[in-house]
């Protein structure tokens, strides 16, 4: 018995000692981490660093923290965020955010109030990206002009599916309210839904720079506002400047409603969304639908054809 007891005794000193070593370790990298990117240019700043969990978790909360990049006009404030990690699972994160953040972008600043926001990450080979999950219950961003955006039901993932290149398999699906209701059977396509292939020029990983997409396989893209419904899937090369070059399809059922949106939000000149309407109109009356467009478009160093007919600059993807 008093070899038990002695087993068992060191057996447990030798536990806390794992658990003390581990929460010295999370507090360092993290200590580390900021100074790195102090030292980048970045501002990072927070009241508190807690370590705790014991004895099967490493648990860390990070209080009034705040991480912003003056030049880019990025940033991020939270009054806490939280990470957990099993002992023996290293490569295994959990992280939950509070009900309310502030994120600033050089487009302007959002108030943001989730539900059941967390993040689920797993690294592989030390650093490197392995899968990324994201969900939400729900999830409210409003502008400082008032400008109101809900999305339900969010679900992310962000996964490696190649061990020899890298390539991830980006996949959302979310509600927003704003969809044409149930469908038949009682069941409905999300309100956005995306899946796609990234292929980057690297693996993203913890201590590496930045990296960028080099192309993106898209099966699945979909957005829906009011009775509006637009899908697109095909495969795109993208540049160092984030130009795309490639063959899309696209389907748009009531894409007026569609193109009114885009110039309601500033993301279409009114102009050019009045030229677009002519064409397309003209282009989805000779399909047989006035309201439903069903085309193919062509992507070529950033600009989007229709056939011949050029239609303007696609959306450029920005690092």
């Amino acid at each position: 018995m008093r070899l038990l007891a002695a087993l068992i005794v060191i057996a447990a000193l030798a536990w806390s000692g794992l658990w003390a070593v581990q929460a010295w370790i999370a507090r360092g990298a993290i200590e580390d981490w900021a100074e790195a990117q102090r030292a980048a240019g970045w501002e990072v700043s927070y009241s508190d660093l807690d370590v705790g969990g014991f004895p099967n978790r490493v648990d860390v909360r990070m209080s009034d923290l705040a991480v912003a990049n003056p030049e880019a006009g990025w940033a991020w404030e939270a009054p806490f965020l939280q990470a957990f990690r099993l002992v023996y699972k290293l490569d295994h994160f959990i992280f939950a955010f509070p009900e309310r953040q502030v994120v600033s972008t050089p487009e302007g600043t959002w108030q943001v109030d989730s539900e059941g926001l967390r993040a689920s990450l797993v690294l592989r080979s030390g650093t490197e990206l392995g899968r990324l999950h994201v969900e939400a219950d729900s999830l409210v961003a409003e502008d400082e002009e008032g400008g109101r955006t809900e999305i339900d039901d969010l679900r992310g993932a962000f996964d490696r599916v190649e061990d020899t290149a890298p390539i991830y398999r980006l996949s959302v699906a979310a509600e927003t309210g704003l969809g044409d209701g149930p469908e038949d059977g009682g069941t409905r396509d999300p309100d956005i839904a995306l899946r796609a292939d990234v292929t980057f020029d690297a693996a993203p990983a913890l201590d590496s720079g930045p990296v960028r997409p080099v192309r993106i396989e898209i099966d699945r893209a979909e957005y829906a506002f009011e009775a509006a419904r637009l899908r697109l899937d095909g495969d795109v090369d993208v540049d160092g400047d984030g130009r795309l070059s490639g063959d899309v399809s696209l389907l748009a059922e009531n894409w007026q409603a569609l193109l009114d949106e885009a110039v309601d939000d500033g993301r279409l000149e009114p102009d050019a969304a009045e030229t677009l309407e002519g064409v397309l109109g003209l282009v989805a009356r000779i399909r047989g639908s006035s309201d439903t467009l069903d085309v193919g478009l062509r992507l070529e160093d950033g600009a989007a054809y229709l056939g011949p007919v050029p239609l303007g600059q696609a959306p450029r993807l920005r690092f």
